[in-house]
């Protein structure tokens, strides 16, 4: 996967964390933490778009679907 350097600034309290992350194995590096956090943000703040999109077109969704959706996804 090709990449670009880039430089950003984060709070010590999270630089903290994230090179604790990293050597406690849950990351491989600084740089791939960085990539799977914010690209898995960004995926999400997509979703939620989609989703308010469909309840201004289709309103939001009604109890019993929201019970239905929480059984089959526990399942």
């Amino acid at each position: 996967m090709a990449t670009e350097k880039i430089t950003v600034a984060l709070a010590p309290e999270v630089v903290r964390r994230a090179k604790k992350a990293v050597k406690q194995g849950r990351a491989k590096s600084l740089s791939a933490l960085v990539n799977r956090v914010l690209d898995e943000r960004l995926r999400r703040d997509e979703l939620d778009e989609v989703l308010a999109r469909m309840d201004d077109q289709y309103g939001p969704v009604d109890e019993e679907t929201r019970a239905w959706a929480r059984r089959v996804l526990s399942s």
